[in-house]
């Protein structure tokens, strides 16, 4: 029989013809599954929700695709076509999102105006710590509403501000008032402290001069008592002061009752005693 090598002269080219369309169908598939997955990568980008970090991934996504090469039409067509619908739901869904975005930005403009409403209602009022506390309530629920329009920003902003200014103002002035009328209570409660603690050393055997010093001492405490509130720093020493005096004047009282009391008892046993002789 004739050799193989006589009627198949270019066996060896054809196998090398035959490998390089494998390798090229090899190459195509690749390509082909890159494709497919840059379409699910896609398409969950587009079912997913919304966010400052899907237009990078798109792009990245865009600029993997360039790359990837060509597979054959027939899969080229499909693979083209699924790619344009997923980009197309991706910009619409873009746009939707930019438009509830900028929807949900005016709605906050409308309830952070809401906010400003009150807090220039609540600087027309008279300044209390039950006004100041709604105020503070004010300024954190506008801290947690959302972000506005960025050309509204600024003025939506110091629009509340100015208000809560005035009334931080007005509280200040209310308050440095009161801290120099608290000054002027204790310049004078110090005054009935000078008074009272002479009576804490009082002593005297007579009831009627007791009770005279028990009223002088009862109309200085009327008058502490009318006096307002003190400073908070000083409240502790001037309150301690006239209180120890006062109590030592009524702790020396008692003890002459209760010694003249003790006497009366001896003397009604003495007499009782006399009775019985």
């Amino acid at each position: 029989l004739p050799s193989q090598e006589r009627f198949y002269p270019h066996q060896e080219l054809v196998a090398d013809v035959v490998g390089y369309v494998n390798q090229e169908n090899d190459g195509q598939a690749g390509i082909e599954l890159s494709q497919q997955n840059l379409l699910e990568r896609l398409r969950q980008l587009v079912d997913g929700e919304e966010s400052n970090a899907s237009a990078a991934e798109f792009k990245k996504i865009q600029q993997e695709w360039k790359t990837t090469g060509a597979v054959p039409p027939a899969q080229s067509q499909e693979l083209w076509a699924n790619y344009n619908a997923l980009v197309e739901r991706f910009y619409s869904n873009r746009s939707i999102y930019f438009e509830l975005k900028e929807l949900d930005r005016k709605k906050n403009l409308e309830l952070k105006n809401e906010i400003c409403d009150k807090a220039e209602k609540l600087a027309a009022q008279e300044i209390s710590g039950a006004v100041v506390r709604e105020l503070n309530e004010l300024h954190e629920e506008f801290r947690h509403i959302g972000p506005v329009p960025r050309e509204d920003q600024d003025a939506v902003w110091q629009r509340f501000k100015a208000a809560s200014d005035v009334m931080y103002a007005r509280r200040k002035e209310q308050m440095d008032g009161l801290r120099e009328q608290m000054e002027q209570h204790a310049a004078v409660k110090r005054q009935l402290c000078e008074e009272v603690e002479p009576y804490a050393q009082f002593q005297s055997d007579k009831i009627t001069e007791w009770n005279e010093k028990t009223k002088q001492v009862l109309d200085i405490q009327k008058r502490w008592d009318a006096v307002g509130q003190l400073p908070r720093d000083k409240a502790k020493e001037i309150n301690k002061r006239f209180w120890a005096a006062f109590k030592q004047f009524f702790h020396h009282k008692n003890e002459f009752f209760r010694q003249l009391e003790s006497q009366r008892e001896e003397n009604l046993r003495q007499k009782t005693a006399l009775c019985e002789q």
